[in-house]
């Protein structure tokens, strides 16, 4: 009994040391509530302060936040957010819901940014996303209806489902050429969206990725995509183009289109007195009423008589200069109403000021409030232009000439316009020197003259034709073995003008030799000839002449018995590689 009691002790020890060590600790600073996390980081549950414009803070209580939690910000009233550099990961719904957030400035140290991060935050109205952030969640920023501008120049491989979806002000998002993916709905209903670049890399697009995107004129489908979803392309704009360099087949699965190719519509026009209003549909003039082909461009031509103001509206909506639509597929009432300017008030606050130029004027105009009748009235003199020195404007090449000119710092004219010579090849390259004798080891310095002198490009490499020598880009020749080799120095310009160098490499002169005499005997040793096989060694009894050779060895010593006592010899030895033999060492004395 004792025995179990004991073991079940030690059981429930062991389960509550083990509870413990993956438990994380919570607190408060009384502005945040964190957790610790288990590498003694923290995390934000929660944010209970009331500021506008919040600074995540680096540490709290002497501790790394690297880590904003779920929830942890959403529903409050906050307009701009600074994050901390140690921050590494946002994570799911933080910040959702913040109907006043304008603004948000990343660090670049993030990681992650969860799913519906920054769903439904509808003041943001631009996004820059850092280098580092390699995944971005589902919906992150789903709905956030002022988004304008979006940078994902960062290191993410997918865009995750939904996570444009809704953002009706998306006008211009760039990609990194890292994304090899965009998943489904991503930019669905961005109907602000003109254009688009899509990377390099992708493979795929998902279902309805740019479906009710109908300001979208045109998209360049890149090479290495596989897969398109369905619907990808629906509710696009009515001239909408596609350059497809894929192996997708573009079919009504992936760009659905009704055909209106032969449907009519009605268009009607109506205006009152106090001017004239033509309705130009192609070479026909609508009066009163028509029917028009869908796809149609119409025109107004509006006179008012002088005094009178209008207003157009079609279908009730206010139409805008250039007074111009094209038929889509319903009926259309347009209509133009005058309206007397009974009093012109030229208020201060309706002032068009028109700068000095070089050539013309400075003006001031003044229009009326109610008609936009202009009284102008001169501001200034005509500045004139302001050359200064010259500036290139075309560089010059081997086949074609330059240009420069003296430009006008305020507008686009120039003068005093010049050609630039063409650039001049190199026609000669002439080593100082045809041949040069080295021994292993030695180096040389090759020294060259380039014609003619104004040649533009006068740098050189250098190559050697065998490994009997090497040559360094500086065109330093080092000798490696004995042996003759050629170095070809080339004009680096393209005009493949080069002079060569024979080389000679010859074994090492020998430095040090030993003699040592016995009776009737003398032995000579020697240093080693760098490059040579083999040592021929000579014998004179005078000191400048008289040698002959007495001995060929791959030793480098040798004991000489043909001498006799009480006389005098001297010694000289050479390295042999081959036929190339090396000079002849010092001659040196001993007396037998």
């Amino acid at each position: 009994m004792k025995r179990s009691i004991r073991l079940f002790c030690i059981i429930f020890s062991a389960v509550v040391l083990l509870s413990f060590q993956g438990a994380k600790v919570k607190a408060s600073n009384g502005e945040y509530t964190y957790k610790e996390l288990q590498d003694g980081n923290i995390e934000i549950e929660s944010y209970m302060g009331s500021e506008k414009e919040v600074v995540i803070p680096d540490e709290i209580d002497g501790k790394k936040v690297v880590s904003l939690g779920e929830y942890s910000f959403c529903w409050l009233d906050i307009e701009k957010i600074t994050l901390n550099e140690s921050l590494v990961k946002i994570s799911r719904y933080t910040f959702t819901s913040l109907p006043n957030l304008k603004e948000v400035i990343f660090n670049k140290n993030l990681k992650e940014i969860g799913e519906n991060a920054f769903a439904d935050c509808k003041s943001l109205t631009s996004v820059n996303i850092p280098q580092g952030v390699k995944k971005i969640g589902e919906s992150a920023f789903n709905k956030c209806t002022s988004l304008e501008n979006v940078n994902l120049s960062c290191s993410i491989k997918t865009i995750e489902k939904n996570t444009f979806f809704g953002c009706i002000s998306l006008r211009d998002i760039t990609m990194s050429d890292d994304i090899t993916s965009i998943g489904d709905y991503v930019f669905d209903g961005c109907k602000e969206l003109e254009s688009i670049c899509l990377p390099d890399n992708l493979k795929t697009i998902g279902e309805s990725c740019f479906s009710g995107c109908r300001s979208l004129k045109s998209i360049t489908i890149p090479r290495g995509v596989t897969s398109i979803g369905k619907n990808a392309l629906k509710g696009v704009s009515d001239d909408f183009k596609i350059y497809n360099n894929s192996i997708v087949e573009i079919t009504d699965h992936i760009y659905p289109k009704e055909d209106l190719s032969d449907k009519y519509v009605s268009l009607t026009l109506k205006y009152n007195d106090g001017g004239s209003v033509e309705l130009r549909c192609g070479s026909d003039i609508i009066k009163e009423a028509a029917s028009v082909k869908v796809g149609s461009k119409v025109k107004l031509n509006i006179n008012s008589d002088v005094g009178n103001i209008y207003k157009v509206t079609v279908n009730g909506v206010h139409l805008a200069k250039p007074y111009e639509f094209t038929l889509g597929n319903v009926d259309y009432n347009v209509e133009v109403e005058f309206k007397k300017c009974t009093s012109h008030n030229y208020s201060n606050d309706n002032i068009i000021y028109e700068k000095a130029t070089c050539t013309s004027i400075g003006t001031v105009t003044k229009k009326c409030i109610y008609c936009s009748l202009p009284v102008t009235e001169k501001n200034s003199e005509a500045l004139g232009h302001s050359y200064g020195g010259y500036v290139t404007d075309k560089k010059s090449t081997y086949k074609s000439y330059g240009e420069k000119s003296k430009h006008c710092s305020r507008c686009e004219s120039r003068i005093n316009i010049t050609k630039i010579p063409k650039l001049v090849y190199v026609s000669k390259v002439k080593p100082k020197v045809g041949s040069k004798r080295l021994e292993v080891g030695g180096k040389y310095k090759i020294s060259s003259s380039v014609s003619p002198s104004s040649a533009y490009n006068k740098a050189l490499r250098y190559v050697s034709s065998s490994k009997v020598c090497s040559v360094s880009s500086s065109g330093v020749v080092i000798g490696k073995r004995a042996g003759s080799c050629s170095i070809s120095v080339i004009a680096k310009d393209g005009s493949g003008k080069k002079g060569t160098i024979k080389i000679k490499v010859y074994p090492k002169k020998i430095a040090k030799v030993k003699l040592k005499s016995t009776k009737k005997k003398a032995k000579i040793s020697y240093g080693k000839s760098l490059g040579a096989g083999k040592y021929e060694i000579y014998r004179s009894t005078k000191k400048r002449s008289g040698y002959k050779r007495i001995k060929v060895t791959k030793s480098r010593s040798y004991v000489d018995k043909g001498v006799k006592s009480r006389k005098v010899y001297y010694y000289k030895v050479r390295g042999v590689s081959g036929s190339y033999r090396s000079s002849f060492s010092n001659s040196f004395r001993v007396r037998v």
